[in-house]
């Protein structure tokens, strides 16, 4: 009963892969194909007609070479070598041994496409309303926010498809059950070890399951900012400079902020610190080009800060004086020097490698519409930075 169990979960796992939608092929060290399941043959076909049909290698060679010198440079002993795009086709290699290495490959044709055509539309659009500023700064953030989703997918690939815990529960209770035979058989020092192993072998796949839950959790986390991140772009796109400013809750705004950039800082292991001592933190203005200025505020702020930095601290600081409502941000990240100082709201400007330049440049436009005023000071490399913007109420 329990090897016909095991035969049909095997089965049906074999039927999932051969007729999975994403092309899967296993290959040896020389790259002859091992396996290959319905997609892959059919993704293949059109491009292998010309090279060696049952090595993956002379393929490679011809279309990506630059993948086969990364497979051929690899010296681990398992892990992933590769995971990109190469003419419209998602590849990913993975090594699971010396002699095994499986490929994924995904047609990404028509959401490359959909993109190209979304970036076009997106950015025919700014430009005529004069917002291409916004434009950039929408494929910033979903830039930035699309690197760590990728990065949790891989973990949540690897993790599930390495995970077969149930079968080695089943193996463990089969062993354990059938323990006074197999210790007639190899002794019973031997077969104690044997059953401890496997029930050793089930805790850890049960750990690895319980970090697939925890990057899923993380994963949903980005997705909800960057949905969150893009309702708000196009709220601004759309709407521009034509809508009426309305009674804006700077706490409302601050907590939203902090809650869209929860789980970046709670991977950087960054302390958060808020103070809100204001009774009414209510002014006018618009809540999207708001909402805009302090998550880029607190973007800089969390990328500011080393992720081997001792210390990791950012405080959001909401207080008023007079007629004036003051927030302050402060970090514990890299400061910069009085050259950068004197530019950072330049626009242009920029100390980040893939920065635009124009962030802080809009954020002080936006600030200014409302009558408003920002700052951003340093000590100097090193010691942090502190952000002040006043509103007059």
């Amino acid at each position: 009963m329990m090897e016909n169990a095991v035969r049909a979960n095997e089965q049906k796992f074999s039927a999932i892969i051969m007729n999975a939608p994403v092309g899967i092929l296993e290959m040896d060290a020389t790259g002859a194909i091992v396996f290959m399941n319905t997609m892959s043959r059919s993704l293949l076909a059109p491009i292998s007609l010309f090279t060696e049909k049952d090595n993956f290698h002379d393929l490679l060679a011809r279309r990506a070479p630059g993948i086969l010198e990364k497979i051929n440079a690899f010296t681990g002993n398992n892990g992933v070598i590769f995971n990109g795009i190469v003419e419209h086709f998602k590849i990913i290699v993975n090594k699971l041994c010396a002699d095994s290495f499986i490929v994924s490959i995904e047609d990404v044709s028509n959401l490359l496409e959909k993109e190209l055509a979304f970036r076009e539309a997106t950015v025919d659009k700014a430009v005529a309303q004069g917002k291409f500023e916004i434009a950039a700064d929408v494929l910033h953030d979903i830039g930035n926010a699309i690197v760590g989703l990728g990065s949790y997918l891989t973990r949540i690939k690897r993790a599930v498809e390495a995970d077969n815990s149930e079968h080695i529960q089943q193996l463990a209770d089969f062993f354990s059950a059938k323990q006074p035979e197999i210790s007639q058989a190899i002794g019973a020092s031997k077969a104690a070890a044997v059953v401890t192993m496997l029930y050793s072998l089930v805790q850890a796949r049960h750990a690895q399951r319980e970090d697939v839950q925890k990057s899923i959790s993380e994963q949903l986390s980005i997705i909800t900012h960057i949905q969150e991140l893009l309702h708000i772009q196009r709220q601004y796109v759309v709407a521009g400079d034509t809508v009426e400013k309305k009674a804006a809750n700077l706490r409302s705004i601050i907590n939203d902020c902090l809650s869209m950039l929860y789980a970046s800082m709670e991977k950087r292991g960054i302390q958060v610190e808020l103070e809100i001592i204001v009774e009414s933190p209510i002014i006018q203005g618009h809540r999207t080009k708001l909402m805009q200025v302090i998550m880029n505020v607190l973007k800089n702020s969390i990328e500011a800060i080393d992720v081997h930095a001792a210390e990791k601290r950012i405080s959001v600081r909401l207080f008023q004086e007079g007629r004036q409502v003051i927030l302050q941000v402060r970090d514990s990240g890299n400061g910069f020097d009085e050259d950068t100082g004197r530019r950072i709201f330049e626009r242009g400007y920029t100390t980040k490698s893939s920065g635009t330049g124009l962030g802080l440049h809009n954020c002080r436009t936006i600030l200014e519409g409302h009558a408003a005023t920002m700052t951003l000071l340093s000590e100097g490399p090193g010691k942090g930075a502190l952000s002040t913007i006043i509103f007059h109420i």
